[in-house]
């Protein structure tokens, strides 16, 4: 070694077989840099050791070899790296693949490391950490006030004034393989990752991301510094974002419920302000409210916007646990109708009509008939369901009934004035099997319990049982006996229901109907019909001998013939 002048202050050193002997002594001595060094590899562990001295010490890996102090070594017997500065001011720079330990001295030392899994521990002096990687831990007395901090976490810290502006940290780092942060007081969080670089996170927001365990826990590292967003600070991280305002405080949302509100445009959008953290639901599904609609998401789907008359219908009716299930569409206009679709069905809404609920095979036949763009237009009423009987629904242009598993049919204008009267679905005809169509002069409805006719000369009339299926053998309306002119009307031993061109009679307890018309009918009616001596009908009108147009009764018969007209025989 060579003697420094005494000016310098530093004890003589023994002279190594490799000390270099400058030419010139003083001040400028002061910039020389040289190996002075030692390297040894015991065990994988490849030691570099410098002198008191001003030491430059270089390990450098290439391929198959690192070179350390002039000496080479083979890479793969290499497992780690330590490097040990000591009082001089150090320049140590290892440029290798492998973990690292560089210990400066209490010189102003510069220390570099390259490879994200290296511990660069600084001494007493004013050190810096040059060309050093991101994610290398720091241990620095005055730049990470003495605790483990990634080196671009430790740069965010300094250049936002260090423990003067932001306290000394809570602690060591916390890291994983890919990132790095550090918790300071007051809320603030300081974090690096490879894929979203080095951001801060403090205030209020800071203060819920520590207590959600920072990058460490739901939402990852963040992604952005605090940002305004409309009224609202929000700070978004890799899996959620924080909203924060004074009157609100801070809510989480994450997943496709911050997705689709960050699409929407946050706290600038309709919705408006979060008014708590989403929640998820027993069924997995998510919902957060805004004070200006309710965002809903099934699970593994995406999220969409109820708002308004909507949303208050749907959770009237249970919303994501009722039948309806989550949404599958925002709110959008349909015809003269807003509407959202669910999993299980719909909501329409108009200002005339309100919101109503459309499901099942009642939503089936509304969308065959063109929905509320159709000729039933927007419904007036939700879906109603019967046990045994089946459901129904009221629209601007008619009902939609349907029996229990079976498709829907519109019942609408006379009939259904008739129908509702006669009590609808929960009435003695029960649900519609069929739309109304026409049949001869008349217009008619089936249902499982029979039958609604209308012609606009006798209104709307209702049959059921076994005159019904007479009258349906006979042709209905289009056969001979016309239409019907008033209701099944039911007696203390049968049924009658009147039609234009004759009667039809059935037992009041189950039995076939039979017709009586004409001059038959006349005669029958005149002596009081089912409450006459004759009773019931056993027969429908034939001819017999002698000319003779015949009925049969309980009690007896009625004859006719043009010459004689119509006489009664009792049995």
């Amino acid at each position: 070694m060579f003697r420094r002048p005494s000016t310098l202050g530093r004890r003589s050193a023994p002279r190594r077989r490799n000390a270099f002997v400058p030419t010139a002594v003083g001040a400028a001595a002061l910039e020389v840099r040289q190996v002075m060094s030692t390297a040894s590899l015991v065990s994988g562990v490849l030691t570099v050791t410098g002198t008191n001295n001003a030491d430059s010490i270089s390990v450098v890996e290439s391929g198959s070899t690192i070179t350390a102090d002039g000496k080479k070594f083979t890479t793969s017997q290499v497992k780690s790296i330590v490097v040990n500065g000591l009082n001089g001011k150090d320049t140590i720079v290892v440029k290798s693949t492998k973990p690292t330990t560089l210990n400066g001295g209490d010189g102003d030392d510069a220390l570099t490391a390259t490879s994200g899994l290296d511990v660069l521990n600084g001494g007493s002096g004013n050190n810096t950490y040059p060309n050093t990687a991101a994610l290398d831990t720091v241990v620095d007395p005055v730049l990470t006030a003495g605790k483990k901090m990634a080196k671009a976490v430790m740069d965010k810290y300094q250049a936002l004034g260090g423990s003067a502006a932001l306290g000394t940290p809570k602690g060591d780092q916390y890291a994983t393989g890919t990132g790095s942060w550090t918790f300071f007081p007051n809320g603030v969080t300081i974090a690096y990752s490879t894929t979203t670089g080095v951001h801060v996170v403090s205030g209020a927001i800071g203060a819920r991301y520590q207590d959600l365990a920072g990058p460490g826990g739901m939402l990852g590292f963040p992604t952005s510094e605090e940002l305004q967003n409309g009224p609202a600070r929000v700070s978004h991280f890799q899996k959620g974002s924080i909203y924060w305002t004074y009157d609100t405080g801070t809510h989480l949302l994450y997943g496709a419920i911050r997705d689709r509100y960050a699409a929407l445009g946050g706290a600038t959008s309709f919705l408006g302000l979060p008014q708590y953290d989403q929640v998820t639901q027993s069924n997995g599904g998510i919902s957060a409210a805004f004070n200006g609609g309710t965002l809903l998401a099934r699970p593994g789907g995406g999220a969409f916007v109820i708002y308004g008359a909507i949303r208050d219908k749907y959770y009237a009716v249970g919303a994501y646990d009722g039948p309806l299930g989550f949404p599958t569409s925002d709110e959008m206009s349909v015809g003269p109708t807003r509407m959202n679709s669910f999993e299980h069905g719909s909501i329409y809404w108009t200002a005339a009509t309100g919101a109503h609920m459309v499901n099942g095979s009642v939503l089936t036949r509304y969308l065959a008939l063109g929905g509320p763009s159709g000729a039933l237009g927007a419904p007036t009423t939700d879906v109603y369901n019967y046990a045994g009987k089946g459901s129904e629904e009221d629209f601007q242009g008619g009902r939609l009934g349907a029996v229990p598993g079976g498709s829907a049919f519109w019942v609408y204008g006379a009939i259904l004035d008739k129908y509702r009267s006669l009590g609808g679905i929960t009435g003695r005809l029960g649900a519609p099997i069929a739309d109304e169509k026409s049949d001869g002069p008349a217009r008619v409805s089936h249902f499982a319990g029979g039958s609604i006719y209308w012609t606009s000369s006798y209104g709307a009339h209702m049959m059921y049982g076994s005159i019904r299926d007479k009258y349906l053998a006979l042709g209905g309306a289009a056969g001979w006996l016309g239409a019907p002119t008033q209701d099944q009307r039911t007696y203390s031993t049968g049924e009658v229901l009147t039609f234009s061109g004759g009667t039809l009679i059935a037992p009041l307890y189950g039995g076939p109907a039979y017709v009586v018309y004409g001059a038959i009918r006349d005669k029958y009616n005149s002596m009081s019909g089912i409450n006459s001596p004759l009773g019931l009908p056993t027969s429908d009108e034939y001819q017999g001998s002698n000319g003779y147009r015949v009925s049969n009764f309980q009690h007896g018969r009625i004859y006719w013939r043009s010459d004689t007209g119509a006489f009664v025989v009792y049995s």
